[in-house]
């Protein structure tokens, strides 16, 4: 009877002592808890005081490269010079960055706005694509010297561009594995496959560029375009 008491309040001491156990665990990851928030959150303004500094050395070195580039004159007098190929085309790609202002002024899209820019921007490649067609066909000039017809070379061009978007298809589907950060799967393969394709674009639009500048025209054809 005496030990039954005895262990009545042992067990009556020791409960007192685990709740306050209990009750300190929680204060203990509280306490983790915060210092991990607080932690992310300098983190965070680490980064947000590192984004603008970078950008700002990438709008200094634009403008530099800008400067020295420029030609004494926009208009060439004469045949043009790698100068003026070189800054024009330099001019296009910074254009091309004026594709995101609307994503700025508006960067939560409804998916019938989404739908409807897709289509005119389809329907504007298209447009692109056919006038393309039918001036690289019916090229004609004295400087031209080579063997294949303008016709031949043109789909032979339009071929090679349409065998690498498939191929390209192709590739990105037998690589299900691959993966940026959180973006996997069909969503990854969409971004790559339109990685890829705009570069390709975009290296084609410089080659337009710098053709435009040759020929009998060039000095007017190529400021034009």
């Amino acid at each position: 009877m005496v030990e039954s008491q005895r262990g009545a309040k042992q067990a009556a001491v020791a409960a007192p002592q685990s709740r306050e156990n209990d009750d300190a665990d929680p204060k203990q990851s509280n306490g983790s808890t915060d210092t991990d928030s607080k932690e992310e959150l300098s983190r965070d303004k680490e980064d947000e005081v590192r984004t603008p500094k970078r950008v700002m050395f990438a709008a200094v070195l634009v403008l530099v490269i800008s400067y020295l580039t420029f030609p004494d004159s926009l208009q060439p007098v004469g045949r043009p010079t790698v100068q003026h190929v070189w800054y024009f085309g330099w001019i296009s790609a910074l254009s091309t960055g004026l594709g995101v202002l609307p994503l700025v002024i508006a960067p939560k899209l409804d998916t019938f706005w989404v739908g409807v820019s897709n289509a005119i921007a389809a329907g504007m490649m298209v447009a692109a694509s056919y006038s393309l067609m039918v001036e690289g066909c019916t090229f004609d000039e004295p400087d031209d010297i080579s063997q294949l017809s303008s016709t031949a070379r043109t789909f032979l061009g339009a071929g090679l561009g349409l065998a690498f978007i498939v191929g390209t298809k192709n590739f990105l589907e037998q690589h299900e594995e691959l993966h940026i950060g959180s973006l996997a799967g069909a969503d990854f393969r969409r971004v790559l496959l339109i990685i890829f394709v705009m570069t390709l674009h975009s290296f084609s639009e410089g080659v337009g560029i710098g053709v435009s500048f040759g020929g009998e025209n060039g000095s007017e054809l190529g400021v034009f375009i």
